[in-house]
């Protein structure tokens, strides 16, 4: 997981040192809805919280922008067993993604709504197990400029992993467990706020 952050921000810096003034940096912060799902039979739940990132994007035209970011949320994963137990694990969900942005411009582009798409690979940290998959992801949003370098973004997302979640990690070798393997697809949607700053 460290390695991959690493990469990422490795190629962020280098992007940024060929291209010069067309880029524009974002932090931002948000907060990400519970998301329930089935696996052969059983329910579960990824828990509601907090989550923070950053991107980088790239105006290749006035309205149009490519773009790369990261972002990571820590929660819970619960999976009901309606014959014994539940099962809870920590787990914290990354996603590292590409994808485009169109901007409409109003108030000679003080005001700019936008929506964009993405697609990546999202990373879901167990407790005991990690894994990988493919990720898309889609949002619209409103941009508005405080002066020329600096900018306040706003929106609404819907983010999703295929095949993400396994109840393989639930199973505790030696005692009452889940000893089936299965998998499920997550849908994430949130709201997210941030700073851009042109550079």
């Amino acid at each position: 997981m460290k390695k991959m952050v690493l990469i990422t921000c490795l190629v962020l810096t280098a992007t940024i040192n060929v291209f010069g003034q067309r880029f524009s940096l974002t932090g931002f912060a948000g907060y990400t809805f519970a998301d329930d799902f089935s696996i052969n039979g059983y329910s579960g739940t990824l828990k509601d919280n907090w989550h923070y990132g950053g991107g980088v994007e790239f105006m290749i035209h006035p309205l149009y922008g490519a773009e790369i970011l990261y972002q990571a949320q820590s929660t819970e994963a619960v999976l009901y067993n309606y014959y014994t137990q539940d099962y809870t694990d920590d787990v914290t969900i990354s996603y590292i993604m590409g994808g485009g942005v169109r901007y409409i411009p109003f108030m000679r582009g003080r005001i700019m709504p936008y929506g964009g798409l993405n697609v990546g690979v999202g990373i879901v940290d167990y407790s005991n197990d990690t894994r990988t998959c493919f990720a898309w992801g889609a949002k619209i949003g409103l941009k508005v400029k405080a002066s020329e370098r600096i900018a306040f973004k706003a929106q609404a997302q819907l983010y999703s992993m295929v095949n993400a979640v396994s109840a393989s990690f639930w199973f505790v070798p030696g005692a009452s467990g889940i000893s089936f393997s299965g998998y499920s697809t997550v849908y994430q949607y949130g709201f997210t706020a941030g700073i851009s700053i042109g550079i």
